[in-house]
């Protein structure tokens, strides 16, 4: 992939020496070459070394093409009242090219299948058309901001929320969303529980009985330093939650499962939820499965301290698996 920058005055997608004689010719790579997002765009824009739009296409193509055909495509007038007229005749479409959710056609759009990457436009067609033989399920791995979002300072990156100021991430972001962080949908549906087999205390003064609590930690609450208790001694401490999943649908299907942890007491710079484990699970249609997440409580119930030291508070965490919870009560 070609950058955005230059060398030697020469934008990186437009320097033939650069792409084909070193590239290809010395370094021996025969692979395709793409370029960045925009980064052909940028050759006239920003570092003005082609004198129309076009030129730069026409250097981008020049520095890298031997023997490379273009199917003839031709512009056509009037694309957008055509891709309208064709998404109405349609039990699914397929949109791409960069289009934010603000577009005029999410009126027509009653579920996303998937959404912010490159190959998806591929994924979705072979599932849909049942190339894959298959019938998968997913989770979104960012959270969707509103537009307005972009109000909030590029240059500000607090992850808690202040006065005037959202936070960032699903673990602290705490103003409205388009779709939720680890949201998603599925041929088919789910439900979940979780095992007793999973504990519901997790006593550290069992282990930690040398070490003493102290009153500061990040929320005044009594609280162990992690890097007192020892590498060793967390192991000991690590223990299984079991989650029981069934698909309650008529189809099979695959998807994965996130479970989070929530602290029992929220807020005063305490994350909202995070995300400590996922899996992916394959079930037919009114199968039952169970899932085991291995957890380390120095690892995934600590949080940071206002000295970015990761201490773990006493009282209760909330194991999450969608709307299930789990009470752990750690005691110190």
């Amino acid at each position: 992939m070609c950058a955005y920058n230059s060398v030697n005055g020469v934008p990186n997608c437009a320097d033939y020496n650069l792409l084909t004689k070193t590239a290809r010719g010395e370094w021996g790579f025969h692979g395709y070459i793409t370029s960045d997002c925009d980064a052909v765009l940028t050759i006239h824009d920003n570092h003005k070394y082609a004198r129309l739009p076009e030129d730069a296409v026409a250097d981008a193509l020049n520095a890298v093409r031997t023997s490379l055909r273009l199917l003839p495509i031709r512009v056509l007038v009037g694309c957008r009242f055509y891709i309208k007229g064709a998404l109405s005749m349609c039990s699914f479409s397929v949109v791409g090219g960069g289009c934010h959710w603000r577009c005029w056609w999410r009126e027509f759009v009653r579920a996303v299948s998937a959404a912010a990457t490159f190959q998806v436009g591929v994924c979705v067609v072979d599932v849909e058309v049942g190339v894959l033989f298959c019938y998968p399920g997913g989770k979104l791995p960012i959270t969707w901001y509103p537009k307005d979002f972009i109000n909030v300072p590029m240059t500000d990156m607090r992850m808690r929320p202040a006065s005037g100021y959202p936070g960032r991430t699903y673990r602290f972001y705490d103003g409205p969303k388009v779709f939720e962080f680890g949201s998603g949908l599925s041929y088919t549906t789910y439900s979940y529980e979780f095992i007793p087999s999973t504990p519901n205390t997790i006593r550290l003064n069992q282990l930690t009985h040398a070490l003493q609590p102290t009153d500061e930690g990040p929320h005044t609450s009594r609280s162990l330093y992690v890097s007192k208790i020892g590498t060793d001694t967390c192991d000991r401490l690590k223990f299984s939650a079991h989650v029981g999943v069934e698909n309650t649908g008529d189809m099979a299907g695959k998807h994965p499962v996130l479970l989070f942890v929530r602290h029992g007491r929220p807020g005063s710079g305490r994350p909202v939820k995070q995300l400590v484990g996922f899996q992916s699970v394959s079930l037919n249609a009114r199968e039952r499965g169970e899932i085991e997440f291995v957890l380390n409580p120095c690892e995934h119930l600590s949080s940071a301290n206002e000295d970015g030291l990761m201490v773990i508070e006493e009282g209760y965490r909330f194991l999450v698996v969608e709307g299930k919870e789990y009470p752990i009560n750690v005691v110190l």
